[in-house]
């Protein structure tokens, strides 16, 4: 689950759309190409990767559909859309003036959207770190299958039956 799961990013595209919807504008002093980048990264590209990501999540999860290419490539694509709209958040976030804890900045808006911007790249890059922890103690738990080597008094002649072991063996290895 190298982009999370379905539920986390149908939950952050409902999250998203009401970030944007409960504070459309914030008051940030930049161009106004800047503004219109912010508007466009927080309407289209991030509920759009969201509700990209849900679909190919679910696809690729799913034990009913038998393309293993078409679920890894549908995660691949995923992994660089998510990548790509945490890059663009991250560039926006210039945008904000620093610090935003100033007492003198009174502005709800801009720090709902700035913090939500936050809470993006958090889940980000929690979701790399639960992934590269997973497979860091995955490969540092030893197998309970072991596999071997059978004499050839008492091995079967069939090939049929070694190709089923060894599938087996992967599944269970898996």
């Amino acid at each position: 689950m190298i982009n999370g799961t379905w539920g986390l990013q149908l939950a952050l595209l409902i999250a998203a759309l009401f970030n944007y919807f409960i504070n459309p504008e914030p008051q940030i002093y930049a161009t106004p190409a800047q503004v219109d980048e912010l508007h466009f990264v927080r309407m289209f590209t991030i509920p759009f990767v969201h509700a990209c990501l849900t679909i190919f999540n679910f696809v690729a999860s799913s034990d009913k559909i038998p393309y293993d290419g078409v679920k890894q490539g549908l995660s691949f694509l995923g992994m660089i859309m998510y990548t790509y709209m945490i890059l663009t958040a991250s560039k926006c976030m210039i945008f904000y003036p620093y610090p935003l804890s100033d007492k003198s900045l009174d502005n709800t808006q801009m720090k709902a959207s700035y913090l939500w911007l936050i809470i993006e790249q958090l889940v980000f890059i929690s979701t790399l770190v639960s992934n590269v922890v997973f497979i860091m103690l995955r490969s540092c738990i030893r197998n309970k299958l072991q596999l071997d080597m059978i004499d050839e008094k008492r091995q079967l002649p069939n090939v049929d039956t070694i190709i089923a072991i060894s599938e087996v063996a992967n599944a269970w290895n898996a």
